[in-house]
C-alpha cells in the first residue's frame, strides 16, 4: 500500500509534496506464536500486540514474559524493557481483566519472585501517577467551573466591572480564593469587596 493511495483530493497536483513510501501491514493473527521470529524484544512486542485484546491473555502472558528472562541478566536495560511492556499492558487492558495481583503473580511465575516484586512496585508507581493526574485534572476542572460561576455572578451583580474582575480572577489558580469569591459575589455590596479577595 502506498501513502498516496490513502489520500483524496487533488493528489496529482500535489504529487511533489506528498511523501512516497510504502506501508506494510501485517495481521499477526495469521501467524502462530512459533512463527513470530526475531530478537527477544521484537518477539515480546509482537506477541503482546497479537494477544493484547485476547480474552485468554492471562494464559499467554507467562510465556511471553518468560522470553524476557535472558534480558534481565542486564539488570538496568532488562528492567527498563519490562517496565515498557508492563506500562503497555496496563494502558491497553482494563483492571477487571487483568488485576495488579494477576500481573505480579504472572511475573513471579514467568521470571522470578524478585521480578514480581519489581512489577508490584512499578504498578504502585503507575497507580500513584494516575491519582496525581486525576487530582490535577480535577483541580483544573474545579478552577474552570469556579471561574465560570464567578463570571456569571459578576455579569449579574456588577456588569460594568466584569472585565476588571475577570482579568484578576483568570490570573489566580488558588482554589480557596476562587471558592471565597464565588461565595461572596452574590452578597458583596460593591466590587471592592471582590477585588480585596484577589490581593
Amino acid at each position: 500500500m502506498r501513502l498516496a493511495s490513502l489520500l483524496s483530493g487533488p493528489v496529482e497536483d500535489l504529487t511533489a509534496y506528498i511523501p512516497d513510501f510504502g506501508l506494510e501491514l501485517y495481521d499477526l493473527r495469521r501467524f502462530t506464536d512459533g512463527q513470530i521470529k526475531g530478537t527477544i524484544l521484537s518477539r515480546v512486542a509482537l506477541l503482546l500486540f497479537k494477544h493484547i485484546r485476547d480474552p485468554d491473555l492471562r494464559q499467554k502472558l507467562p510465556g511471553i514474559l518468560a522470553l524476557l528472562k535472558t534480558l534481565l541478566t542486564e539488570k538496568e536495560t532488562g528492567l527498563q524493557w519490562l517496565e515498557v511492556f508492563i506500562r503497555y499492558i496496563v494502558s491497553a487492558r482494563q483492571e477487571e481483566d487483568l488485576s495488579a495481583k494477576n500481573l505480579v503473580e504472572i511475573a513471579e511465575q514467568a521470571i522470578s519472585k524478585e521480578t514480581g516484586e519489581y512489577v508490584m512496585t512499578l504498578l504502585e508507581k503507575l497507580r500513584n501517577e494516575g491519582e496525581e493526574r486525576g487530582i490535577v485534572k480535577g483541580k483544573l476542572e474545579g478552577i474552570r467551573g469556579l471561574r465560570e460561576a464567578i463570571e456569571t455572578g459578576a455579569a449579574v451583580r456588577f456588569p460594568g466591572d466584569i472585565d476588571t474582575v475577570m482579568a484578576k480572577v483568570n490570573k489566580t489558580d488558588d482554589l480557596e480564593t476562587l471558592v471565597e469569591i464565588a461565595k461572596t459575589i452574590y452578597t458583596a455590596n460593591d466590587i471592592s469587596e471582590i477585588l480585596a479577595l484577589l490581593k
